[in-house]
């Protein structure tokens, strides 16, 4: 009881230290602003201030840090009392402070944004700002979220010019390269023109590398495209002559839920995969060299057991050897299911086996790619799951 009171009495000291010029010895700068810190109080809370003000080559009272000022009080604000009323701030300055926290290595902020941001709804207006930062943090469910509304919502955003031209070069690009966007080419080819315009006419040639002109008829691009001169004659024509890149289809919507989805995708493929109940014999498929891989075989029967660590290498090296998609799509949907079912066991044994490097190296169908993306979130809402129960786990050592 004693050591609890200790505790609360530190705490409380440490919070009335918030935003007081008392003892203050460091300023930071944000906006013009100067908010007076703690030296002590920054480093132990991040590693990114520790290196900045106990490094070699600092010196001064001085420092400066490009965020919001709104972003920088609420990272503030969690240094110095462990908490942060995260609803209370706004949907810009969340997706700054998201920002911030990867900046300043506080991982506990970090898991506390990034679950406030799973709650915003994406819309034109932030989708934009949203994959600048998700994109630059590697935060792959928040990323996939916005793919999924920019794929679903795919002719309305090429033909919102205003928003278009606030997104980022890197979204373009991307938006450009993929297949799953679905819009009229000469719409796509509008809106970039547009983009260059209102952002000081930036060179766009990789951008329109990829630009499918094989897709857009020779008036349209006689009338469009060839007085912009951002694009010749011999590109148009060679493109129709190539054909280098395949037409653009529309997306598959996902369901909410993971369990739902990977049944969904399961049942969509039941010509090319065979369910347990209508196995007549049991057969050991998880060795690589039992798989049927002859050209008759348009499945692989699933196992009747759950796999082991051997297991998993077996399914990896038919993922990456097999150039049968039914014969894949067995191995990734075993490994899925696997890992929504017991994600305590099987999501550590397949991070250990390389299992996350495997996946990024596959050649994958649609309904794979769908598999794919339920398996990288399955892992990614483990692997929070754990730092969740670590940081629990370390403050009840602390206060015990």
């Amino acid at each position: 009881m004693a050591g609890l009171e200790s505790q609360n009495f530190a705490l409380q000291w440490l919070s009335r230290l918030y935003l007081n010029t008392h003892l203050s010895d460091i300023a930071m700068t944000i906006d013009d602003e100067k908010i007076p810190c703690h030296r002590i109080v920054l480093a132990a809370s991040s590693p990114y201030f520790e290196q900045c003000l106990f490094g070699e080559r600092f010196m001064g009272d001085e420092l400066m840090l490009d965020t919001s000022k709104e972003s920088f009080l609420a990272a503030l604000k969690f240094m110095y009392t462990g908490a942060v009323d995260i609803d209370r701030i706004d949907e810009d300055p969340v997706i700054d402070l998201f920002s911030l926290s990867h900046l300043l290595q506080i991982r506990p902020l970090v898991s506390l944004v990034e679950a406030r941001l799973n709650a915003i709804e994406i819309s034109a207006n932030n989708v934009g700002k949203m994959y600048s930062v998700v994109s630059a943090n590697n935060a792959d469910t928040l990323l996939n979220k916005c793919w999924q509304f920019i794929e679903q919502n795919s002719e309305n955003v090429i033909t919102d010019m205003v928003t278009f031209s606030k997104f980022p070069y890197d979204l373009i690009l991307e938006i450009v390269k993929r297949d799953t966007f679905f819009a009229a080419e000469i719409d796509i080819f509008h809106a970039l023109v547009n983009w260059r315009k209102n952002n000081g006419n930036v060179d766009l040639t990789e951008v329109l590398n990829f630009l499918r002109l094989e897709l857009i008829d020779a008036f349209s691009f006689n009338t469009h495209i060839r007085s912009t001169k951002l694009l010749s004659d011999d590109q148009y024509f060679n493109a129709h002559v190539k054909k280098p890149f395949g037409p653009r289809r529309k997306p598959e919507i996902p369901s909410t839920s993971n369990e739902s989805e990977l049944n969904k995708v399961h049942n969509e493929n039941t010509e090319s995969l065979q369910s347990p109940s209508n196995l007549d014999e049991k057969v050991d498929v998880l060795s690589f060299d039992n798989v049927n891989t002859s050209e008759s075989c348009s499945c692989a029967q699933i196992p009747q057991n759950t796999p082991n660590s051997e297991d998993l290498l077996s399914l990896s090296a038919v993922l990456l050897e097999c150039n049968m998609n039914g014969v894949k799509f067995w191995a990734l949907w075993e490994i899925t299911n696997s890992t929504i079912l017991e994600s305590e066991r099987y999501c550590p044994m397949l991070l250990a086996e390389d299992g996350i490097q495997i996946l990024k190296q596959l050649s994958l169908t649609n309904q794979m790619i769908d598999l794919n993306n339920l398996l990288m979130n399955q892992i990614e809402k483990w692997q929070k799951e754990q730092m969740i129960d670590e940081n629990a786990k370390s403050e009840r050592n602390e206060c015990d």
